[in-house]
């Protein structure tokens, strides 16, 4: 008898492991498929948001979860309930952190029949998001934008802020170095969220300044930089193209913003400026490695140079950690200032050969001789200053005849800067040479 009972005790012992196994794999299994689901970023029960913005606002915090870890949803929600009550509850019963490897969860809930915002911190990230900047972010970004009812525009506003904050965490840098801390007043993390109240008179009136614009392309730049620091947003200052002015009448800056990019670009160092063929169009540009420095356009208006920002909403696409890259798919006159980089597939710039210098996309077509040929020619580049052409059969190097595009770029790189050489074309039927010099 006491064989059999520490048998069935074994065989017990073995069931219960064998269940307590199962037990675990599931709860990993349950757990796995959680983590595979795609979670709701943005859920929004009053109808603010159209379904474009909340696709683009879903999509922009999928990265911010990618890049730094970070759970950050968006409810907004009709009624008056108290929004602190009402915010720490949904963020329990939403288990916001819960797709975080680290647990670090944000949640934004809006109210519009209370008027209210609120921002709820995870215990992981408050030693980062601290309440004085959340109190400052929701004032300071959110609100100005909520006051003309772009709100989607508001939230992407506040979720840059708070990537510079990660950023400069990440790095140790001084809280009271930040420039938010001066703005601070550091009470609690929910406001009035103004809705649809319009612009304050102050935007145009109290922050007006004095500016005095000569004549170089760089100048327009320099105005709004002072603008920026002087905290202006009136939208009819001189220094923008006409374009620019009709698009700020409806555009949101807010003083946080302002102040960002004011600190930013003093330490962005020198610039290149670089002009089209007739001098009317510029590109002021700074070193590729100022990934967060992004370039301004410049056009000419009425004999005066002035900065088009227009341009650069068409021209220019920033990721989640606000570096700079180009739309390439966009159609301007501008290409010419980016004709020296190479540019990647999502239009990421990256030093280069003086190859892409001369802005001209050679190709090999096969199905004759001579291979090598000019696809693309960017207006007010070199190549075009040159007297190429779209079309134009590359037939000769230095009287070194070419067979394909390679052989062509490799003649162009072996030339030391200013040496001159000739160019055998074909175009049309006929046979041209042109005198060249490389830059």
């Amino acid at each position: 008898m006491h064989r059999n009972s520490t048998s069935d005790w074994l065989t017990s012992g073995a069931i219960a492991l064998v269940l307590l196994f199962a037990v675990v794999l599931g709860i990993l299994a349950v757990r796995a498929w959680q983590l595979q689901q795609t979670p709701v970023l943005v859920d929004d029960h009053y109808g603010l948001l159209d379904q474009r913005e909340q696709n683009y606002l879903g999509q922009y915090h999928s990265r911010l979860l990618e890049q730094f870890d970070v759970d950050y949803r968006i409810v907004i929600i009709p009624g008056q309930d108290d929004i602190a009550i009402l915010t720490a509850d949904l963020f329990r019963a939403m288990d916001v952190g819960h797709y975080s490897q680290a647990g670090k969860g944000l949640l934004l809930v809006l109210q519009p029949d209370a008027d209210k915002v609120r921002l709820e911190v995870g215990y992981s990230l408050e030693p980062i998001m601290l309440d004085a900047f959340v109190a400052y972010i929701e004032s300071e970004q959110m609100v100005p934008f909520f006051q003309k009812m772009r709100v989607a525009d508001g939230i992407v506003a506040t979720t840059e802020l708070i990537v510079n904050r990660f950023q400069n965490a990440a790095v140790s840098v001084d809280v009271s170095s930040e420039l938010w801390v001066k703005g601070s007043g550091g009470a609690g993390a929910q406001s009035e969220a103004q809705l649809g109240q319009g612009a304050s008179k102050e935007d145009y009136q109290n922050r007006s300044f004095s500016l005095v614009v000569r004549n170089e392309p760089q100048d327009p730049v320099l105005a709004y930089m002072s603008a920026m620091e002087h905290q202006d947003t009136n939208p009819t200052l001189s220094f923008y193209t006409a374009q620019t002015q009709e698009m700020l009448k409806d555009w949101v800056v807010t003083s946080s913003q302002m102040k960002n990019m004011s600190h930013t670009y003093k330490s962005c160092g020198s610039a290149n400026i670089m002009l089209n063929h007739d001098h009317t169009l510029g590109v002021m540009r700074y070193p590729v490695e100022q990934r967060q420095c992004s370039p301004w356009f410049l056009a000419r208006e009425g004999d005066v140079w002035k900065l088009d920002l227009t341009m650069m909403q068409h021209a220019i696409r920033f990721n989640a950690n606000n570096q700079w890259r180009v739309n390439r798919e966009a159609f301007h006159h501008y290409w010419f200032g980016f004709s020296d980089l190479n540019l990647d597939r999502n239009g990421y710039p990256r030093k280069n050969n003086r190859s892409y210098t001369w802005g001209l996309t050679v190709v090999d077509d096969r199905r004759a001789k001579p291979l090598a040929w000019i696809s693309r020619i960017i207006p007010g580049s070199r190549a075009e200053a040159a007297g190429l052409q779209q079309g134009d059969i590359i037939t000769a190097f230095n009287s070194k005849v070419l067979d394909n595009r390679r052989a062509f770029f490799t003649q162009l790189d072996a030339l030391e800067s200013g040496e001159k050489f000739k160019l055998s074309i074909q175009r049309q039927g006929q046979r041209l040479e042109l005198a060249m010099v490389q830059p």
